[in-house]
């Protein structure tokens, strides 16, 4: 059962053992929250995860490898009756991002926490769990597909978001550097959950469902 503000049962199960980014300072996630408000890809990207959220019925949703809470604050204020977690493995993106929870009305239903695909700190399922160009940093990406699956509430969705690479767009640094193909989503699976793969502009996202029994 959910609980609701800061006082949400919380335990340390090791902050980065599966995610490779965690060596952000202060002031590069303070830099970080501007540019991904900023940036147009992220901007498109937010479009297309808000879009996909749009008419969620559920009532939790669990955003992994948050950032700064950019994403969150729009889900939060388009959907003002939700509980919204977020968990990133960086501790100065999650002291950025807390600090905004103030701006939102009853902060208290938006918690963040230091956590990754491997860990969630928080007790309880989730209705929906989503992960935003986080995905290609996940050191054990089928464990993590497997850990979360099981976070998931019975009618639950686990909702991947990349940048898309098309054939020869791949580049060797920068934003589309670490872009997922369409063979390595198709590639994906958890044993008991139905795969959706849509390519929409320069995005790529993968939904699975549990399948009906």
């Amino acid at each position: 059962m959910f609980m609701n503000g800061m006082g949400y049962a919380m335990q340390n199960h090791g902050s980065s053992q599966n995610h490779d980014l965690d060596s952000i300072g202060p002031g590069g996630a303070k830099a970080y929250s501007i540019l991904s408000r900023l940036h147009p890809a992220s901007r498109q990207l937010h479009r297309i995860v808000l879009e996909y959220i749009d008419g969620f019925q559920g009532n939790t949703i669990l955003d992994v490898g948050c950032g700064t809470g950019n994403l969150i604050g729009m889900i939060a204020r388009l959907h003002p009756n939700i509980q919204i977690f977020g968990i990133d493995p960086n501790e100065n993106m999650i002291a950025v991002a807390s600090a905004k929870r103030k701006r939102f009305r009853e902060p208290e239903r938006i918690n963040f926490a230091v956590g990754n695909s491997g860990s969630v700190p928080f007790d309880g399922n989730f209705d929906l769990i989503i992960s935003t160009i986080s995905f290609h940093h996940w050191k054990d990406k089928q464990g993590g597909l497997a850990y979360l699956s099981g976070r998931l509430s019975t009618n639950g969705t686990l909702a991947i978001f990349e940048d898309f690479a098309a054939s020869g767009r791949v580049k060797t640094k920068g934003r589309f550097s670490h872009a997922m193909s369409r063979e390595t989503a198709e590639a994906l699976s958890i044993p008991g959950f139905e795969k959706e793969v849509h390519v929409k502009g320069n995005s790529i996202s993968i939904q699975f469902r549990r399948k009906v029994q």
